[in-house]
Order: C-alpha cells, then sequence, then structure tokens
C-alpha cells in the first residue's frame, strides 16, 4: 500500500484540534520530539508518555522540547532538534504521543473494533486493508492510503505481509496493558482524487483511524483504557463469535457478548452505527442455503448495495434466531438504532493450521462501505 504523498504547509499554523490518540484538544503547536537520528541528543524519561501508554516511567525517549513557528511558515517537516539538528516530530501537548502528518486530520472518523478473543478481529483488518489498497478506486472511486509512516509499518508488518506475504495466521492480540501500541490509530485517507471529482456526485475525503481492540480485554472486561475511544468512536465494527455456533449450545455466549457491548454502549454521549459482524463464514457455509445472498458480490457493479446489504442482514438475523432461538438478535436491535447484521470471511476458507494455503476475501468491504454511506448521508 503507497503511502499518503501529501505535504502540509498553510498559511497559518492550525487552530485547536483533538489528538487522535488520547482525544484532548491541542491548543497550541509548539511542543517537539527529537528523532536522534544522529545519536547525538541524550535521550530523557518522559512521564507523559510513560504514563499514558503504561509502560515504565524509566523508559528513554527522544528529548522533548518547544518551538514556535511563525504563524505563515506553519510545516511539521520543517522543525529540527534545537540541540542536534536531527528532524523532530510534533507531539500531543497532552498525552506526548507523536502526531500524524499531517496534522490535523481531514474529517476524521474514528472506529472501533470490538469483539471477544479469536474471531478474527485483526485478520479482517489485514484483509480489508489489503482490498481497499487494492480495489478502492474501482469500487468507490476514491483512493484508500496511509496517512504517515507510522501507519504504513505497522499496517504492512504486523496485519498485511504476514498474511497476504507469509501465507500464516495472525498471532492473538495481547491486551492493552502488555501490547500499549493498541493506543495507537491505524490512520488511513479515504479520498476522491481531483481528477475524478467531477464524474462523482458523493465525493470522499475522510481520516480513518482504526482501534484494534485486544479480545482479551473483551472478555475480561477491562475498557477502562478503551473509555474515550469508545466517546469519541464515529463507529462499531461489533464481531460476534460465529466458531462457536459450530459446536452448540452458543445462546449465552452470545447473550453474554450482546451484553459486554450494549453495557458499554448504552452510556456513550452519542449513539454511532454499529456493523454487527459474523466473520469466518467460510467455516459453516454448510449451514447456509445456497441461493443465500452472502454468496453474492455485493460490490460487483462498483458500488456498495445498500438493497443488497439490508436483505443479508435480515437473512442473518433469521438464521440466528433460527439456530439460537428467537430471542438471539432483538437484545442488539432494540437497543441500537442505527446497526446492520454482516456475513464475511476476511481469508475466503479456513487456515490449514498456521499456514495460509488459498485467499479469496468475500464481502470484506461491506461493513465500511455501510458506514461511508452513512456518513456521507448525515
Amino acid at each position: 500500500m503507497k503511502k499518503s504523498k501529501l505535504s502540509f504547509q498553510t498559511k497559518s499554523a492550525p487552530k485547536s484540534a483533538q489528538c487522535p490518540i488520547c482525544f484532548e484538544k491541542i491548543e497550541s503547536y509548539t511542543n517537539y520530539r527529537c528523532r536522534n537520528e544522529f545519536d547525538r541528543c541524550e535521550e530523557e524519561h518522559d512521564h507523559k508518555l510513560s504514563s499514558f501508554f503504561g509502560l515504565p516511567p524509566q523508559t528513554p525517549f527522544g528529548r522533548v522540547f518547544t518551538y514556535s513557528l511563525s504563524s505563515d511558515k506553519f510545516d511539521q517537516n520543517l522543525v529540527q532538534c534545537e540541540s542536534c539538528d536531527s528532524p523532530a516530530d510534533l507531539i500531543c501537548s497532552e498525552c506526548h504521543s507523536t502526531l500524524p502528518v499531517p496534522f490535523p486530520l481531514n474529517n476524521p472518523k474514528n472506529i472501533i473494533v470490538f469483539g471477544p478473543k479469536n474471531v478474527g478481529k485483526s485478520t479482517y483488518l489485514a484483509s480489508l486493508f489489503q482490498q481497499l489498497g487494492m480495489d478502492s478506486m474501482d469500487h468507490f472511486g476514491c483512493t484508500f492510503e496511509s496517512h504517515d509512516e507510522a501507519t504504513d509499518a505497522i499496517s504492512q508488518e504486523a496485519y498485511m505481509r504476514p498474511i497476504f506475504g507469509q501465507r500464516t495466521v495472525l498471532p492473538t492480540t495481547r491486551n492493552i496493558h502488555r501490547n500499549p501500541t493498541l493506543h495507537q490509530p491505524m490512520i488511513f485517507r479515504w479520498k476522491t482524487p481531483a481528477s475524478e471529482e467531477k464524474n462523482i456526485k458523493n465525493k470522499t475525503d475522510l481520516s480513518l483511524s482504526f482501534f484494534d481492540m485486544s479480545g482479551e480485554d473483551f472478555e475480561t472486561r477491562h475498557f477502562e483504557k478503551y473509555h474515550k475511544k469508545f466517546q469519541y468512536a464515529d463507529g462499531f465494527l461489533f464481531f460476534v463469535n460465529t466458531e462457536s455456533l459450530l459446536e452448540g449450545g452458543y445462546q449465552n455466549t452470545f447473550n453474554l457478548e450482546a451484553h459486554a457491548f450494549l453495557n458499554i454502549y448504552k452510556n456513550l454521549p452519542k449513539k454511532p452505527p454499529v456493523a454487527i459482524i459474523l466473520p469466518k463464514l467460510d467455516e459453516f457455509v454448510g449451514k447456509l442455503p445456497r441461493k443465500s445472498i452472502f454468496f453474492r458480490n455485493s460490490l460487483d457493479q462498483g458500488v456498495y448495495d445498500l438493497e443488497d446489504g439490508e436483505s443479508l442482514s435480515y437473512e442473518l438475523q433469521g438464521y440466528l434466531s433460527s439456530w439460537l432461538g428467537s430471542n438471539a438478535t432483538s437484545l442488539l436491535r432494540d437497543q441500537i438504532q442505527e446497526h446492520r447484521f454482516f456475513a464475511l470471511s476476511s481469508l475466503g476458507c479456513p487456515p490449514n493450521g498456521k499456514n495460509i494455503d488459498i485467499l479469496s476475501p468475500h464481502r470484506v468491504m461491506d461493513p465500511l462501505a455501510w458506514l461511508k454511506h452513512l456518513w456521507q448521508r448525515d
């Protein structure tokens, strides 16, 4: 996937904006961290950053300094360390996290990937990023690129390369206390190219921030570190454990998962749309009739088919009611006004142990296409 080639230089420093990592408001753009590329600066402890990420207080980081660019020459790429001349990064004044370049984000949308352990959330993201990177222009008329180098590195190395390069399954995502990188979103720019704007009715220019939540945190109900992410969510991708459908006796598990999600959702100041996702459909296609809408290609005509998506949502609710009982889906339907059920396969067929022999993702772009439709509608 290509990194965004956009440069960022404005006639004046941006006004206050929200940090995409801690969600506090940034009023000043004067805090920077030395990259120490020449190994000439002494590293130092940064209590703000260590505390936010849950790292040991003695963890060394590049030195922090303040610097004010003249208002008519604000450019994140211009600042160098005053001690060693190494390039420096703009950081959040509250949590001291490195801010993406360019900043502030244009029309940001925060997407929370939420659900129990080992349901395939990270595998789904890898497949989604890969497919959007290749096919977004054909299906949506817009490009999909990493917003900055940090996103490009983690989305490639931790998500896409193991699956699409090495053909191996991803490891289980560790909880946020052992894996503090979960605080850091993966940010992508989804944008209609200027050359295509005249040909497209609904132009797109979004900054998508994906937060991949650990299933271990979901199952142990350790949500405190995610609280602000939930508050500022613009959409949820809620994964349910479809593997248990193969084992029977799943209704209690489904209800527990639904209650865990709704206990978070009902207390949010705003109620964003929720895509309720049944992943790994390849593992029990035998339960679906051959005429199931699931087997269609929802993006066959180059755009997301809203009627197809709605029909599949109703079909899936019928299956769940028949497998789990008539009340299985009513809990979610009754308490989430803007919702839709989705079924997908991130890989196309079950892996062979830790190896992936065949890759043929199916319907992975549907949930995001639906969210995009809602955002542009509103």
